[in-house]
């Protein structure tokens, strides 16, 4: 398993600017720990999954537009409780 360094770097993507869930994720992203770093972009967006410990998608639909080797790294879901969890994370990461 590769170790994971501080900050962790996560991706979240959104459907329409200025809709729910790019507010939710702007939301997200100004209420984590200063630990986490997060890309926030449109889901037609390129990106390289590579580049990140963890990516949030708002629905199931999202998760394929990932390749299926990069799933373990999915987030799936609009819980109002991923900033805490987000949290969670960094602080069992930072206990090893």
């Amino acid at each position: 398993m590769k170790k994971v360094t501080m900050p962790i770097k996560g991706l979240i993507f959104y459907d329409v600017p200025g809709w729910a869930w790019y507010h939710r994720a702007r939301n997200i992203k100004e209420n984590i720990n200063d630990q986490i770093l997060i890309d926030i972009i449109e889901y037609t967006s390129a990106f390289d999954p590579d580049e990140y410990d963890f990516i949030v998608a708002f629905d199931i639909w999202m998760r394929d537009l990932l390749e299926k080797k990069y799933w373990h790294k999915l987030i799936l879901g609009c819980s109002t409780t991923i900033p805490d969890y987000l949290n969670q994370i960094v602080k069992c990461l930072s206990n090893d």
